[in-house]
């Protein structure tokens, strides 16, 4: 536990007394006799994980459009600059 807590990661834990005194703003405990309960937690951390990575692709797909459209931008004008300067034997 002590390591996840060091790296800043989400702990579902059991709300026995040895897991209550470590607890940190990332811990999410259950009553180990309610399995609906760790469910429900387990449940609600999955759909926030999905929408926070559905949102960070989202933003970086954007911003890969927008690099590979400038990338585009600048080879093309690139080559018409070496075309126009050629010269013709």
């Amino acid at each position: 536990m002590e390591q996840a807590k060091a790296m800043n990661k989400k702990i579902i834990l059991s709300n026995i007394n040895v897991h209550i005194e470590q607890k940190d703003k990332n811990c999410f405990f259950f009553n180990p006799d309610n399995s609906k309960k760790l469910y429900l937690v387990l449940k609600d951390q999955f759909f926030k994980y999905k929408k926070n990575r559905n949102n960070f692709l989202k933003k970086y797909d954007n911003r890969n459009k927008l690099l590979k459209n400038n990338f585009i931008n600048i080879y093309q004008s690139t080559i018409l600059k070496l075309l126009n300067k050629k010269k013709i034997i």
